[in-house]
């Protein structure tokens, strides 16, 4: 995953092309154009990045991902059977961030105390459960 030390504050986009949006990299892609599409002549060659002028996404949806363990990667399939769209690979990804932060907090054992605290009730139980999915019951819940 890129952060903002490695990415560029603007990006160069004219009418055919856009540039990559990583420091130091001066690679400029054909500008696509209304849907984006993951196509090979619209990746950086050096960052293997798909770029559009106003976002960019990576070639596997685990780049985008801080939480990625076999444990993980599991859950995330099966959450997959049942979410009916997914843009976890793009760089502004809701879905991403959604990952990110709720599998952080609940890796660390940390839903109990957040949910506490934002509710301003006690929480003793949780389930973690993504785009409606339920770990507990293997389904959509």
């Amino acid at each position: 995953m890129y952060g903002l030390k490695e990415l560029k504050s603007r990006i160069k986009v004219d009418s055919n092309t856009v540039e990559c949006p990583l420091k130091n990299c001066l690679s400029k892609i054909e500008r696509q154009r209304k849907v984006f599409k993951a196509k090979s002549k619209f990746q950086c060659p050096v960052h293997k990045i798909y770029l559009s002028p106003t976002t960019f996404e990576y070639e596997s949806k685990e780049d985008n991902l801080l939480w990625t363990d076999c444990e993980d990667i599991n859950l995330l399939d099966r959450i997959s059977k049942v979410k009916r769209e997914s843009r976890m690979a793009r760089e502004n990804s809701e879905d991403a961030l959604t990952w990110n932060v709720f599998r952080f907090l609940e890796k660390q054992n940390l839903l109990q105390g957040f949910l506490s605290k934002i509710s301003n009730k006690p929480i003793k139980e949780t389930e973690l459960i993504l785009w409606s999915y339920s770990p507990m019951e293997n389904s959509i819940s």
